[in-house]
């Protein structure tokens, strides 16, 4: 906390901003209704209250449930370009490493790491009907999220953490659609639970599932 480590939880303000764990999750949430909450690792969440209807900006967007101007840079400008978005918000804090463009080639998906990825043994597994997330499927169609996850583990070399954090990302999301909590961590995919995936040199392959 400004530089200083601490344990949670803690209470800061006399109340008015809270600190604490909640699973493998650091929470932090305001009297005012803001939470943040941050796996440590790749993945935040931010959530308002109604209240905040049409009164935020940002690259989480203005909360007006408007799809169609979410992409407004600082000028009021709204652009198509997720890229373009991104680089408008950039604070620049004087990072060399952070650069607008690939100072070499970009790294994309060959043909062959794009069918293995996109695979059931890997980011396809939760679009699989005999997996713990079908009960997502309705809610919240899987496809983006293996699209993204594809490009992470390109990215990555097939990192398995990296694969960890996409399939966390869409069960957080599936929660997030009013979906009853459920069990999808395995021996093998991210810690024990009831999906039993068993580790291959191919990716992950489930043995067995239970549906909640």
């Amino acid at each position: 906390l400004n530089g200083i480590r601490v344990s949670v939880p803690i209470v800061i303000g006399g109340g008015q901003i809270r600190v604490y764990m909640s699973g493998f999750m650091v929470i932090v949430s305001t009297e005012f209704g803001l939470k943040v909450q941050f796996d440590g690792s790749s993945r935040a969440t931010i959530s308002l209250p109604a209240s905040f209807h049409s009164a935020t900006c940002g690259l989480c967007g203005n909360m007006n449930a408007e799809l169609a101007d979410e992409f407004q840079l600082p000028n009021g400008t709204v652009v198509s370009s997720e890229v373009e978005f991104g680089r408008g918000w950039r604070v620049y804090d004087g990072d060399e490493m952070c650069q607008d463009q690939c100072s070499q080639q970009c790294e994309l998906c060959t043909p062959d790491q794009s069918r293995l990825y996109s695979g059931q043994n890997y980011c396809g597994l939760i679009d699989r009907v005999d997996s713990a997330f079908n009960i997502c499927h309705t809610a919240l169609p899987a496809q983006d999220f293996i699209q993204s996850c594809v490009l992470d583990l390109c990215a990555s070399g097939g990192a398995m953490p990296i694969l960890c954090q996409a399939i966390s990302t869409y069960a957080a999301r599936c929660r997030l659609q009013g979906v009853s909590a459920f069990e999808w961590r395995g021996p093998g995919l991210c810690g024990k639970s009831p999906l039993y995936v068993k580790p291959t040199s191919q990716g992950l392959k489930a043995k067995s599932s239970y549906n909640h």
